[in-house]
């Protein structure tokens, strides 16, 4: 079944593919986000294998967004497309009221540093050092989420979200920030007042200082299906999981 139901994405994603106007980096535009700022609805913005060192923002399109894995069906596609965020700022911004009609497909999404937002009332902080998903929720598969920083949601951090996450790996991201009021919470993922679908995710090898090496779930009901949670560290509470 789970053979069939990806074929069936992949076969669905090609559909739309074929019908859309297609923006390819960087035969067409020299960075992604040239592509996306140039797609209108229902285009894609097709991404050749390689590093492009940059911090994208999806503006509230409802386009697709993927490397060749959407052409080929080929996983090696993912760790070759490389979105690399240079501790900029969070690698891939979703804030602006995406639905499912937004896609992000296979890429790999490493180096980020997170957005800054004051939710504590108190300071700001840095949230979602890879994906950072606000107020949004957008269709975000086969990705590689690795090697992001923040001082909550390392990896990925979604709030006021129904996002779907589906065949993720999400590895080797912290939580981690030498100010001591920072929450430091979910060196994988952080939910906030969210209830996303996550389906065939493998979280491991996550850090954090205070809750959830792995998850961190505040205020948010998940839809969790083949879940795999290793490895991962937390130096106070919630090696793998703290709701």
């Amino acid at each position: 079944m789970k053979i069939l139901s990806i074929g069936f994405i992949i076969v669905c994603v090609f559909i739309d593919f074929i019908q859309a106007n297609i923006h390819r980096i960087p035969s067409d535009y020299s960075s992604i986000q040239a592509g996306v700022n140039a797609a209108v609805e229902g285009d894609t913005v097709l991404i050749a294998p390689g590093v492009y060192f940059e911090n994208i923002d999806l503006r509230g399109k409802s386009i697709v967004v993927g490397s060749l894995f959407l052409l080929e069906d080929d996983i090696s596609y993912i760790a070759a497309t490389i979105i690399d965020g240079a501790q900029k700022g969070s690698v891939v911004s979703v804030t602006s009221g995406e639905d499912s009609t937004t896609r992000f497909i296979g890429i790999t999404v490493r180096n980020g540093s997170g957005t800054l937002r004051n939710y504590s009332g108190v300071k700001p902080f840095l949230y979602g050092g890879g994906i950072f998903c606000e107020n949004a929720s957008p269709m975000l598969e086969h990705l590689i989420v690795t090697d992001n920083h923040s001082a909550g949601g390392g990896g990925i951090f979604l709030k006021n979200s129904t996002a779907l996450l589906r065949n993720l790996d999400i590895q080797d991201n912290t939580a981690l920030s030498p100010v001591w009021e920072a929450p430091n919470v979910g060196g994988g993922v952080l939910l906030w007042d969210s209830s996303p679908e996550i389906y065939e995710v493998n979280v491991s090898n996550n850090q954090c200082e205070n809750g959830g090496g792995g998850f961190y779930l505040f205020n948010s009901s998940p839809v969790l299906r083949n879940l795999s949670v290793t490895d991962n560290s937390s130096l106070q509470w919630g090696g793998g999981v703290f709701l």
